[in-house]
């Protein structure tokens, strides 16, 4: 007997995000974490597209159900506790609201929350008009933030939007 897998309903559009290669988290808070414009679109059953404003470090969603998921490869100079973490946010033209749970990348710094790992994750539902973004913010001591463009350096920093459907 032999099973073959098949997928009955369902589509997906997967795209990776362009992050500024190697920034300094360097001051207490949060801060945006900066794009560049583009973004690799690995699949594309939905024939969506992102728009990115690279002035403010946000993303306007199309209309649609989206999974969010971020990893940042933190470095750190130094050899002690170090670390930072990162979330996403919807922006609503004036404030910001945290979406799912805080990714954390540390070093000498135990993570303690179990919903806190190294992604940052959420979902949100957009009409079309949904802005969001991501933030992160040192957890003592200055860090630098590298980036990745999909293939060329696997096993960086890695922020994608899944939509789903």
């Amino acid at each position: 007997m032999s099973y073959s897998i098949e997928a009955k309903k369902g589509k997906l559009s997967v795209f990776i995000l362009n992050l500024e290669t190697n920034q300094n988290i360097n001051s207490d808070g949060y801060r945006e974490v900066e794009l560049t414009a583009g973004y690799d679109t690995v699949i594309d059953q939905f024939s969506s597209s992102l728009t990115i404003d690279t002035t403010n470090h946000r993303i306007t969603l199309p209309s649609g159900k989206f999974y969010l998921d971020a990893r940042l490869m933190t470095k750190a100079t130094g050899t002690g506790t170090w670390g930072s973490e990162y979330r996403w946010y919807e922006w609503d033209g004036a404030s910001k609201t945290t979406i799912g749970y805080e990714g954390r990348e540390v070093g000498a710094l135990a993570i303690g929350d179990p919903h806190k790992n190294e992604h940052a994750r959420g979902y949100i539902e957009s009409d079309g008009t949904a802005i969001i973004g991501l933030e992160v913010e040192r957890t003592n001591t200055t860090v630098e933030i590298e980036d990745t463009q999909y293939d060329s350096n696997s096993g960086l920093s890695r922020c994608m939007i899944w939509r789903i459907e």
